[in-house]
């Protein structure tokens, strides 16, 4: 699984547990609706704004919500820091 298919992965399990679409999610980790979907088509990312994406999903990772199993949780955040409520 490349990175960006986990980033996918992860965006797209988020978006199902908040009940939010993937252009709301990517609105609201990118500042930009259409990231997510121009990921999915092929666009790139740097590793700086992958891995910021990741912590910011951990970081507000619905609590009692399962992480995808096929993802790494990021190693620089705390399992205990996830949010009460999806931001």
């Amino acid at each position: 699984m490349t990175l960006h298919d986990k980033l996918l992965r992860v965006a797209n399990s988020y978006s199902e547990i908040v009940s939010r679409r993937l252009s709301a999610v990517s609105r609201q980790f990118f500042n930009d609706g259409q990231k997510l979907l121009a990921i999915e088509h092929g666009a790139t990312l740097t590793c700086i704004r992958y891995e910021q994406a990741m912590r910011d999903f951990a970081l507000n990772w619905p609590e009692g919500s399962e992480w995808p199993s096929d993802v790494d949780w990021p190693s620089d955040v705390p399992r205990q820091s996830v949010a009460k409520e999806p931001a």
